[in-house]
């Protein structure tokens, strides 16, 4: 991932505020409220986790990097689609997220389901599905995780 530094600030009324460092010296901002904070605190540490476990380079992180603004991300879609060659990050974190959400760890053969609808919606190839034998919460990722986000 390009040079970023990634600041995550508790408001004294409970929202947090996302800012984040280019190499280039430009910045991206984004405050969240009450659970919109809760939330995203979570999730972006996620996204950090993963991307830095798994080495995405075109994750979320990455993109912010390379010079999208937080608020890219979202509607109106300011930039257009999330580019196709983008790392299955958000996949991954969104898979993490409801794992969290629902308070249970899912199988392979469930992620396999969401990926293959994933990549459906937005017209991707999608990639090769894990074996059910294997762990989907892979040990190293949720390591990261855990050390990244507060209980």
């Amino acid at each position: 991932m390009p040079e970023l530094r990634i600041q995550l600030v508790k408001e004294k009324d409970g929202s947090v505020l996302l800012r984040c460092h280019r190499a280039d010296g430009t910045t991206t901002w984004q405050r969240n409220d009450g659970s919109r904070g809760s939330f995203f605190v979570v999730h972006d540490l996620t996204h950090y986790a993963v991307e830095t476990t798994l080495g995405h380079r075109r994750g979320f992180w990455g993109l912010v990097a390379d010079g999208w603004n937080v608020t890219d991300f979202g509607a109106p879609w300011p930039r257009g689609p999330i580019p196709a060659d983008m790392d299955p990050s958000e996949l991954i974190v969104g898979f993490f997220d409801g794992e969290r959400a629902g308070g249970v760890q899912w199988t392979a053969a469930d992620f396999n389901d969401k990926a293959e609808k994933y990549f459906a919606e937005e017209w991707l190839q999608p990639p090769v599905p894990i074996p059910a034998t294997k762990c989907v919460s892979c040990p190293p990722v949720c390591s990261r995780i855990s050390a990244a986000v507060p209980s």
